[in-house]
């Protein structure tokens, strides 16, 4: 069983590139957190993490 850290800090920082005007960074930003959400629902699917953990 193994749980993913994010830091609040990352969070914030994904969120800052999120809502900014760079279309061309906040795809890249998109396709980088739906890739981890879907590795999370896979592992999860395979009960291996047990969820995620925010720091």
């Amino acid at each position: 069983m193994q749980k993913l850290t994010v830091s609040r800090k990352e969070c914030k920082a994904f969120i800052k590139l999120y809502m900014q005007e760079d279309i061309q960074k906040s795809k890249k930003i998109r396709k980088y957190i739906s890739n981890i959400f879907n590795g999370l629902r896979k592992s999860i699917k395979e009960k291996k993490a047990t969820g995620v953990k925010l720091s």
